[in-house]
């Protein structure tokens, strides 16, 4: 949940993408993100009714939009997330977008 402000209640972790809070929207950049980058919510939710829409301003890279997900733990707090991710790519072969 956000306030259509800034990005109170969100943290990033992993890779050295970026995330703004953009006219209300979250928008994710990166030029030569080398590994993941998650922007993950401080707060867990049990039950929920998760919808959402997303689009890419350039076809290059791949993203999606994960779910009842973890993170696993590391010692500098920045370990990587798992679990459900609705998959979004590029339309470049994989034909992914969507897909579970």
């Amino acid at each position: 949940m956000t306030n259509g402000k800034d990005l109170t209640g969100w943290k990033k972790v992993g890779g050295n993408g970026g995330f703004a809070m953009v006219e209300g929207e979250i928008v994710g950049t990166g030029k030569k993100v080398n590994e993941n980058t998650f922007l993950i919510s401080e707060k867990a939710y049990k039950d929920f009714d998760f919808r959402f829409s997303m689009k890419f301003d350039t076809l290059k890279g791949n993203s999606g939009m994960m779910f009842r997900s973890l993170q696993k733990e590391s010692k500098d707090g920045n370990g990587r997330v798992y679990g459900y991710q609705c998959e979004h790519d590029n339309g470049k072969g994989r034909a992914w977008t969507a897909g579970l």
